[in-house]
C-alpha cells in the first residue's frame, strides 16, 4: 500500500498498515512485463519518461490519495522478469509453462519456486483477499487497473473473485467495481497450456462473464506494440467496454507503451467529469480516470469507439480530449423482445432475449453490449450478442408486474424496447389433518 510520494508499506497479515483504512474507496494496479527490472526497484507511481518531450517525472498517485483513495501495486516483478514476453505470459494462467515458475534473483540468475507454488494470477487472488479481509474492508469502490500483461492479471483476478463468491467463499464486496485496461498485451496465437485457447480469448470470456455481475470495464490504446504483428489487437472485445485510443504524441515511440499509464493515473488530478445520458454522453471531452462510475456505464456501448483529437503533444492530461467515432455499420438497435413465459410464478427464471440488428438490419456483431433494467424482481444486468442475440434472466420473490426494458446505447439511454411479465403467487399446497380414532372399547 502507498502513500504519498511512493512512500509504501508491504502488506503484512495481522499487522497495521499506515496506507491502508478499510473504510476508504480502493485503487490496485498492477504491473506488466519486467525483462530486467529484478536488479532494480520494482514499479511505482512515479510516472518517469526521460526521452519525452519536456522529460516527465510526476507521481501520479498523490492525487488519489490526497482524495481519500487507498493506493496499492501487485508485485510480480520478478516473475515477470523474462527475456521473452510469453514466458512471462503463461506465468499468469498456469504453473507449469515454458518456464515454470521460476523467478529471478536481483543478482540476475533464476531459482525455481517451491513445488506447489501457484500460478500469478492466484497468486494475486490470494493476496487480494487475505488484503481485504485482514482487516474486513467496507469501502464504497475497487478498482483494479492493469498495465501491458498487467491487463490479463487484473481481469483474471476479477474472474477468481467472482467465482470466489459465487463458491461462498468471498465476501461479496470484494468484487472490483471497475477494471481498466491500460495499452493491454496479448500475444499472438494459441497456447497449448490453455488448451488450444489464446490469453486475448481467455479474457475476452472472462469479461463476458463478468459483465452480468455488473462489473465496469474501460482500455485505453496508447501505442501499436500491443496490436498486430506485435500482438493480438482483441478486436471482438472491444463492443464490449468503453475502447478509446490515445494518441501520446509528445512520448518517442518506444514510450508511449507507457504513456497509458501515466496519462490514466495522472488525470485524477483534475476536476471530475459531469454525468450524462444517452447520446448526451457522446459529446467531446476528456475521459480517463475522472469518468464517473455511472458515466461509464453509458459509454460501454458498441456502437462508438473514441479517439483522442487534441492534447497529443502535451505530457498532461489536462488538455486531453476524446472524440466519439462510430464503428462502421452502428448503430446498432433492438428489434425485438421475447420471453420464455410472460406470466409466470414467484420464484421461476425467465429467460428474455433480444435481437440485435445493424443500421442495415443484419444481426449485430458478437460482443456488442446489451444493458438490462426492470422495475420488478431482479434481473441480469448486462450481457453481450452473440449471433445478433443477448439474453438475460428474470426472478422475483414476490407477485407483480415487471417492465423490463433492453438497451444498446448505454445504461442510461432512453433508448430501447421492453417486454412485460407477470409474476404470479405460487398455489399453496391442500393441506389435510389427520384426527386419531378412538375406539370403544366396550
Amino acid at each position: 500500500w502507498f502513500g504519498l510520494n511512493d512512500a509504501a508499506q508491504k502488506f503484512v497479515p495481522g499487522e497495521a498498515n499506515p496506507y491502508f483504512d478499510v473504510n476508504k474507496p480502493t485503487m490496485i494496479f498492477v504491473h506488466g512485463w519486467q525483462p530486467g527490472i529484478s536488479a532494480s526497484d520494482p514499479p511505482n507511481f512515479t510516472y518517469a519518461c526521460p526521452t519525452c518531450w519536456p522529460p516527465i517525472a510526476v507521481n501520479v498517485a498523490n492525487a488519489w490519495i490526497n482524495a481519500g483513495w487507498n493506493v496499492g501495486i501487485f508485485f510480480w516483478n520478478q516473475f515477470a522478469d523474462e527475456g521473452i514476453v510469453t514466458d512471462a505470459e503463461a506465468k499468469i494462467w498456469v504453473s507449469n509453462g515454458p518456464k515454470g515458475m521460476r523467478w529471478r534473483k536481483g543478482g540476475g540468475s533464476y531459482e525455481d519456486a517451491p513445488a506447489g507454488t501457484p500460478d500469478a494470477g492466484e497468486l494475486f487472488y490470494q493476496s487480494y483477499v487475505a488484503a481485504l479481509t485482514d482487516h474486513p474492508y467496507q469501502g464504497s469502490e475497487i478498482r483494479i487497473a492493469g498495465h501491458s500483461l498487467g491487463n490479463q492479471m487484473a481481469v483474471r483476478l476479477t474472474k477468481l473473485v467472482s467465482d470466489g463468491i459465487a463458491h461462498g467463499n468471498v465476501p461479496a464486496n470484494l468484487l472490483p467495481t471497475r477494471v481498466t485496461l491500460l495499452d493491454p498485451y496479448w500475444s499472438i496465437g494459441s497456447k497449448t497450456y490453455l488448451n488450444g485457447k489464446s490469453t486475448a480469448g481467455m479474457v475476452r470470456q472472462d469479461v463476458q462473464d463478468l459483465l452480468p455481475h455488473g462489473v465496469l470495464f474501460e482500455w485505453y490504446r496508447s501505442s501499436p506494440l500491443t496490436e498486430e504483428p506485435y500482438g493480438d489487437g482483441n478486436l471482438a472485445m472491444r463492443p464490449m467496454m468503453l475502447y478509446a485510443r490515445m494518441h501520446p504524441n509528445f512520448a518517442a515511440e518506444g514510450s508511449t507503451h507507457v504513456a497509458a499509464f501515466g496519462l490514466y493515473f495522472w488525470s485524477y488530478a483534475w476536476p471530475q467529469q459531469p454525468d450524462c445520458s444517452g447520446d448526451g454522453c457522446l459529446a467531446d471531452g476528456p475521459m480517463l480516470a475522472r469518468v464517473s462510475n455511472a458515466r461509464l456505464a453509458a459509454l460501454m456501448r458498441g456502437d462508438y469507439t473514441w479517439e483522442q483529437t487534441s492534447g497529443m503533444s502535451t505530457a498532461t492530461p489536462s488538455d486531453d480530449v476524446y472524440h466519439a467515432t462510430a464503428v462502421p455499420n452502428a448503430p446498432y438497435n433492438i428489434a425485438g423482445l421475447t420471453a420464455s413465459t410472460q406470466n409466470a410464478k414467484v420464484g421461476d427464471q425467465v429467460s428474455i432475449l433480444a435481437s440485435v440488428v445493424d443500421k442495415n438490419s443484419n444481426p449485430a456483431p458478437d460482443g456488442v453490449v446489451v444493458a438490462w433494467q426492470t422495475d420488478f424482481g431482479q434481473i441480469v444486468s448486462a450481457s453481450t450478442t452473440q449471433n445478433g442475440a443477448a439474453g438475460t434472466i428474470l426472478t422475483a420473490d414476490t407477485a407483480g408486474t415487471a417492465h423490463v426494458v433492453a438497451k444498446v446505447k448505454g445504461e442510461s439511454s432512453s433508448s430501447g424496447k421492453s417486454i412485460t411479465v407477470t409474476f404470479s403467487a405460487t398455489p399453496q399446497p391442500k393441506r389435510y389433518f389427520y384426527l386419531p380414532l378412538l375406539l370403544n372399547a366396550e
